[in-house]
């Protein structure tokens, strides 16, 4: 046996192949655990967001729920002009369940249902100025808005409700209104 060629063959071949093979197990190894940690840190994060999405849904149910109490607050109450004091607990509960349940939201849906909040108490407003002076011409243009003007406003907290949820959200009928 020739140990010249034995100890060139072991040194130029399988002492380097081992120590390929022992480096490449080292960095799967740790290529493993990175992809283990990013794994683990995807879930959770995932996991952070699929609870925040479901409170923002719940709070956009809670919102729509209220502005839909509200509005039957205001036909109930304003329809017909009456001297006697309102009990105005419902407007309060209403602007209270908007301002728990905006921290959900992003700045836009956020400033549109502040802009509609704030359309309702300016209705709210005019009409109670309206009240000491209660002529019929002033309540028929109450009534009129309660009737076809405040009710479309949970049309359109619904329209922008399915924009903010369902980003391929497409109102069909927007362009066959004024």
């Amino acid at each position: 046996m020739n140990w010249n060629a034995f100890w060139s063959g072991l040194l130029g071949t399988a002492i380097p192949a081992c120590l390929a093979s022992l480096l490449m197990l080292y960095l799967n190894n740790r290529m493993n655990r990175a992809i283990e940690k990013f794994k683990s840190v995807s879930a959770r994060d995932l996991a952070d967001h699929t609870l925040w999405q479901e409170k923002r849904v719940a709070s956009l149910l809670e919102i729509h729920d209220a502005f839909r109490k509200c509005l039957d607050f205001l036909r109930r109450k304003l329809y017909v002009a009456t001297p006697k004091k309102l009990d105005v607990t419902p407007l309060h509960d209403f602007f209270d369940s908007i301002q728990k349940n905006l921290v959900y939201l992003n700045d836009d849906l956020r400033r549109e249902i502040l802009n509609y909040e704030g359309e309702l108490l300016q209705f709210w407003n005019w009409t109670v100025t309206l009240r000491g002076d209660s002529g019929t011409d002033d309540w028929k243009q109450v009534q009129k808005r309660l009737d076809f003007e405040i009710p479309g406003y949970l049309e359109k907290l619904r329209q922008v409700i399915n924009a903010y949820a369902d980003p391929t959200y497409r109102d069909m009928g927007k362009n066959k209104r004024t």
